[in-house]
């Protein structure tokens, strides 16, 4: 499907009524116009297909996710952003940029978690061993502050799915994202400059391989 070439797609702050979630990457197609800015009643096949115009997702697995979570948390077969703070549906405890939800509001952008993260830099690139020392921080950090901290197997493999999925969005090639293109995406939830989807289609096997074994995968 073509786009019209006059549609507004440039980068806006959500509205005081807009709604959004604790996914930057859904928040980023919303916030650029690509899914409709106020993040409300969106069908599976929206969602599908900003996914998939727009980050290469691969159709079918663009339209299972979404499919997913508009039968798990939508109404009448739909979704808004909002709807995917329900707690341990499909967002969880231990998030790299928000808060756990017994702490305080999981759809918000944390910058001191943000702060944390990028700390973990390696020569100024945050890839995969990054995002898994901040894991293990951000695990050691919720058993100690969060009374009702969930972190089961279910939870684990959603956490490792979303680093995979950032790295394999964002990162090009050598699945590395550079510092500011990282704060661009999780502080302003916009795409960095000269950015450029995958080339290859992301699929949920290649996002599976790449999770188990980001080295063997690079290659994907």
């Amino acid at each position: 499907m073509t786009e019209s070439k006059d549609i507004d797609r440039e980068w806006r702050p959500p509205g005081e009524n807009d709604k959004r979630s604790p996914c930057p990457a859904l928040n980023i197609l919303a916030n650029h116009g690509y899914l409709p800015r106020d993040g409300k009643n969106y069908t599976p096949e929206q969602m599908r297909d900003a996914m998939q115009q727009h980050f290469n997702v691969s159709k079918g697995f663009a339209y299972t996710l979404a499919k997913v979570s508009t039968l798990l948390l939508g109404e009448n077969g739909k979704l808004s952003l909002d709807q995917l703070k329900a707690h341990n549906v499909i967002e969880h405890d231990a998030s790299l940029s928000r808060k756990d939800a017994n702490l305080g509001d999981n759809s918000k952008i944390d910058r001191e978690l943000v702060d944390q993260l990028v700390s973990l830099h390696v020569n100024g690139k945050i890839n995969a061993d990054s995002l898994a020392n901040a894991r293990n921080i951000r695990i050691d950090q919720c058993v100690k502050e969060n009374k009702e901290f969930t972190y089961g197997l279910r939870q684990r493999a959603l956490s490792f799915g979303e680093s995979a999925l950032l790295l394999m969005t964002f990162g090009g090639e050598k699945k590395e994202i550079s510092v500011d293109d990282l704060k661009c995406i999780l502080l302003e939830e916009k795409l960095p400059k000269d950015w450029k989807p995958s080339e290859k289609a992301i699929t949920f096997w290649s996002l599976n391989k790449f999770g188990r074994d980001p080295e063997e995968a690079k290659s994907i």
